[in-house]
């Protein structure tokens, strides 16, 4: 419930929700373009998987805050 105090507003669901679908698409699109750019195994050896790992979290991340969000009491 600590991501839920940080990015939810005071408020709960004033601020509507197609800023936060906006918001929450505008995050997964970088965190893709991110990954698309990252350089191969080829190229960064063994330390290629983390990086993947990090944003491949931060995917799904915003999802889930906005999902705290919209349900909270």
């Amino acid at each position: 419930m600590l991501a839920d105090r940080l990015f939810a507003p005071a408020g709960g669901d004033s601020a509507g929700r197609r800023p936060v679908l906006i918001g929450v698409v505008a995050l997964m699109t970088g965190a893709t373009t991110l990954i698309g750019a990252l350089s191969a195994y080829a190229t960064s050896g063994a330390l290629a998987p983390w990086p993947l790992f990090f944003l491949r979290e931060f995917q799904g991340f915003p999802q889930g805050v906005s999902s705290m969000v919209r349900w909270r009491c």
